[in-house]
């Protein structure tokens, strides 16, 4: 299976009002390659919204695959949100390809802010696109103010919950209660029907290619993986063992020996992994506890006269820990989203790690970063780089003759990126 970012656009995070788009790939979607399409970095100075665009990606999974996310995350989307619209607006476009069944998909999104920090999905709609990016006949589902106002063909949606406060695509894909009415009575009514099952699973598997990694620990990723991805089907339950995160905390994973033999591969994995930054590494021993249906494994990273637990560990290597679990994602075929990835890791290694990627486009790659060792790489790629200026805008680099993409931005030749400091700015400051 094969899942792209096509496009994405938001608003309404952070310090960001107007609407950020990013385009990951050309037009013309015929004869699909990830080659020379496969990452995209993201440039700016601090404070422009390069960790918003990362968080609006995030909070576009989450918010898709987590029943509860806008309860449970009530304060960190109160933190998120804009003072000044109150509102957050996602926008993604993503092309799907399976068995040489090939779709494009849409989903759009709107939350916002009530009274006492109250929100709610006011908008929500999931489409198929055609080539030309223009709605299918007959192929949206859009809700509004917790009201059905468009359905694909015929299909009465009988489900009693909260439009407002739950996504529709956690609702329509667990199946946990009565979502369809069984009053089918022709052949072609059922076919819809499953029509429409079909399409909110492939938007599911969409989003469970995603791994996001932020430049801070994420305490409860596979937790919440777990408890609210729980969706009953044989070929999603396969994706989730195949992209089995290891946390930079305890790990919680399903007594399940299928799982648990993947679990055990990784855990190797990720050990040779350290090892190539870290070579006094010995190894990594697990503790395994039974607790109902669930293994609670803690880890401890062995060296040669003592061994820590990686609740211990230095910040370094936890972020080594998260950034392994996207990079095996990556080889996978899934989509990688990455705040800040030059953090704690040695110039070297970077470009080495990008290089490979660059020759072998399994997933993509999608990154914020300051280090201009990856814009050196990514230069002749195609849509690789995106500068976001003061003014919250995106700008695309385009490569012109001989010019090279790092010379432009230091000096200032980016629009709206004039770096109108100069390092005698410091001595009015800090003196000589």
């Amino acid at each position: 299976m094969l899942v792209h970012i096509l496009e994405f656009s938001f608003s309404g995070i952070k310090n960001v009002e107007k609407k950020m788009k990013f385009n990951f790939y050309k037009k013309d979607i015929d004869n699909f390659s990830r080659e020379n399409y496969n990452i995209k970095s993201v440039y700016g100075p601090n404070g422009v919204g390069k960790t918003a665009f990362i968080d609006a990606l995030r909070m576009m999974k989450e918010v898709s695959l987590n029943r509860n996310y806008l309860i449970e995350n009530r304060s960190l989307i109160s933190e998120l949100i804009n003072k000044n619209t109150k509102c957050i607006e996602l926008e993604i476009i993503f092309y799907y390809e399976k068995n040489s069944h090939k779709k494009i998909l849409k989903h759009e999104v709107t939350i916002e802010m009530e009274k006492d920090n109250e929100f709610v999905i006011s908008y929500e709609k999931i489409s198929e696109l055609t080539k030309r990016y223009e709605i299918k006949k007959n192929s949206s589902l859009l809700i509004k103010n917790g009201m059905v106002k468009e359905k694909p063909y015929k299909i009465d949606i009988d489900f009693n919950g909260n439009f407002e406060s739950n996504s529709i695509i956690p609702m329509l894909a667990l199946f946990k209660e009565k979502i369809f009415k069984s009053e089918v009575t022709t052949k072609e009514e059922i076919l819809n029907q499953e029509t429409l099952r079909e399409y909110v699973f492939e938007m599911v598997f969409c989003y469970l290619k995603m791994t996001v990694v932020l430049n801070e620990e994420d305490n409860h990723y596979f937790y919440l993986n777990a408890k609210n991805y729980n969706i009953k089907n044989t070929s999603l339950e396969k994706e989730e063992i195949e992209n089995l995160p290891l946390s930079a905390h305890s790990d919680h994973i399903p007594s399940n020996p299928k799982v648990y033999k993947n679990y055990i591969e990784n855990i190797k994995k990720m050990e040779s992994f350290l090892k190539i930054l870290k070579p006094s590494l010995r190894g990594i021993r697990l503790e395994k506890k039974t607790n109902k249906e669930r293994y609670i494994i803690e880890k401890y990273f062995v060296y040669d006269k003592y061994e820590v637990h990686i609740e211990f560990e230095s910040a370094g290597i936890k972020r080594l820990v998260n950034l392994f679990n996207a990079l095996n994602s990556l080889k996978n075929g899934g989509i990688v989203l990455i705040d800040e990835l030059d953090a704690n890791i040695h110039d070297v290694f970077l470009s080495k790690m990008l290089q490979y990627f660059i020759d072998y486009p399994n997933g993509q790659l999608i990154f914020t970063s300051h280090n201009l060792a990856p814009m050196k790489l990514l230069q002749h790629q195609k849509k690789a780089i995106d500068f976001i200026n003061f003014d919250n805008e995106v700008i695309p680099y385009v490569q012109k003759g001989n010019a090279i993409s790092v010379n432009i931005y230091v000096e200032g030749a980016i629009k709206g990126l004039a770096f109108d400091y100069d390092n005698f700015d410091f001595i009015k400051i800090l003196g000589e």
